[in-house]
């Protein structure tokens, strides 16, 4: 199914926390790779929320190395930027963590398998 969705060249800036849906995008992607030539990076964003976020962040860098796949990996402290709403901080801030990864948009993609609610 996600096959439709790709093109033939395309860059793709994955945001990959760790979790069941991200690593399974990730892994399913990775098995396309070489068929429709993608570029692929993952960026990690610790939120600093969750006691084990660094965890997470070693995992998905330990996980990417492994594949050969360029990760970046970023800190972002939402608790002291917002005390309150963390779950719509969270995304402004992993997306300013993405704008600056990706190249022009007709060719790249910043994708991620999180909520968006």
């Amino acid at each position: 199914m996600l096959e439709k969705y790709l093109k033939q060249g395309l860059k793709l800036a994955l945001a990959v926390s760790g979790g069941k849906d991200s690593m399974v995008m990730l892994d399913k992607l990775l098995k396309l790779k070489e068929r429709f030539r993608l570029e692929i990076k993952v960026i990690n964003v610790n939120h600093k929320i969750r006691m084990n976020g660094g965890e997470d962040s070693r995992f998905v860098a330990d996980f990417c190395k492994k594949q050969g796949v360029p990760c970046e990996v970023y800190e972002v402290d939402v608790p002291a930027y917002a005390a309150r709403k963390k779950s719509s901080v969270s995304r402004r801030r992993r997306a300013k963590c993405g704008m600056p990864c990706s190249t022009p948009p007709q060719k790249a993609w910043i994708t991620s398998a999180l909520p968006t609610t």
